[in-house]
């Protein structure tokens, strides 16, 4: 999956028209409690409720965001702060989870997706490491609705690599990548393959 090709995707300029359509889609977001620390830790904070459990760890080395990591305006839009929401990613009729976490070490920020099983930890997915820290203060996910998109390439708005699909039909909700006023893509889960998926949705 390149994955890598999501930065090379912000050098698009985004259609506000485009923006409020994603941001008016239904969405699957069931309010999950605090998505970040509170108040900024002395410590990282490792454990989180994921999956309707709470405590659970977080993978090795990657913890919440603080407050003073997530206080931009535009985040006080969303309860989350545009850093989780709950979604049956798979089909399976349970409720998955993505996150944003950011590295202990501080070297940079990812976008987990957890799977939610009947019985047994969740399984964690990293679908998206960004090592640039600073570009953190400005992105967010958000739910896709199911239905049929038009991909970036489709759209004209860049070129199509090889085999890269020009729509995208999503049986199950996605993840929406986001940077306000700015550019979108999607993950999501693919069941030919048992992987998550990249594409440029929208510029």
């Amino acid at each position: 999956m390149p994955m890598h090709r999501s930065l090379a995707v912000a050098a698009l300029a985004c259609a506000l028209s485009a923006c409020a359509t994603l941001a008016g889609l239904p969405g699957a977001v069931r309010p999950s409690g605090e998505s970040f620390a509170s108040t900024p830790a002395s410590r990282p904070v490792l454990r989180a409720r994921i999956c309707a459990r709470d405590g659970v760890a977080l993978p090795d080395g990657w913890r919440l965001p603080s407050a003073d990591e997530v206080d931009e305006g535009w985040r006080a839009a969303d309860r989350e702060r545009f850093l989780l929401t709950d979604l049956d990613l798979d089909g399976d009729g349970r409720p998955d989870q993505a996150r944003v976490l950011m590295r202990i070490d501080r070297g940079g920020y990812g976008v987990f997706a957890f799977l939610c099983r009947e019985h047994g930890a969740p399984e964690a997915h990293l679908i998206l490491h960004n090592r640039d820290l600073a570009y953190f203060r400005g992105v967010g996910i958000k739910p896709v609705a199911p239905g049929l998109y038009r991909t970036a390439c489709g759209q004209g708005f860049i070129e199509c690599y090889a085999g890269e699909p020009r729509e995208v039909r999503l049986a199950h909700p996605g993840i929406d990548y986001f940077k306000p006023e700015s550019v979108s893509s999607l993950f999501y889960w693919s069941e030919a393959t048992q992987a998550f998926k990249w594409v440029a949705l929208t510029k």
